[in-house]
């Protein structure tokens, strides 16, 4: 976790500041306590807001983990080839590059629910994506891992294994939120 990032979060429960257990450029492994010392674990660069007690929610985290870990169900070019299409056709850009480039004019951009960053990875790997936005990904289970694994070659991107309804940024932090459900095609032979 980058000090971009760590300057945005706040405490789920109160939007009070958060302190990290260490001095670094970087967290990789470590913690970030609230005021009242409740304590959020730092691992693999991720800060981890994820306290369920609502065995649905477990349910939602515990599916979408396993769907994201199969990369070879989605990772391959036929697949990004008709997602980029149905993306483009559904929101309106005359291509990847051109949406890679409005947001770039952007300051703060949040993923809801990024799960792998696949949507987001069609316009974030393209050259009209510049890196000067900050671009977060948060999700409820741990394909923000698999997303920042296929993700963190790209300048200025962070994650968050956050719940949707109890977020670590307060208000307005973000000039868009993008939260994409995605509809996986299956090529017909």
């Amino acid at each position: 976790m980058k000090q971009a990032l760590l300057d945005l979060l706040v405490d789920t429960r109160d939007q009070g500041t958060l302190t990290p257990n260490m001095n670094a450029s970087e967290i990789i492994t470590g913690a970030l306590t609230a005021a009242d010392g409740a304590v959020y674990a730092v691992h693999r660069g991720i800060p981890r807001f994820i306290e369920l007690d609502d065995d649905k929610q477990a349910q939602t985290r515990d599916a979408f983990s396993f769907k994201w870990q199969k990369r070879d169900t989605y990772e391959d070019p036929n697949s990004a080839i008709l997602h980029g299409a149905w993306m483009l056709e559904r929101y309106g850009f005359e291509s990847l590059e051109a949406w890679a480039a409005q947001f770039s004019m952007k300051r703060r951009i949040l993923d809801l629910g990024c799960g792998s960053g696949w949507s987001s990875s069609m316009w974030l790997n393209t050259p009209g994506w510049s890196g000067d936005a900050l671009w977060v990904g948060a999700d409820i289970s741990t394909a923000v891992d698999v997303a920042q694994d296929r993700l963190r070659h790209i300048a200025n991107v962070h994650f968050v294994q956050a719940d949707a309804l109890h977020l670590p940024f307060a208000d307005g932090t973000f000039d868009v939120i993008f939260s994409e459900g995605v509809l996986h095609h299956t090529p017909s032979t």
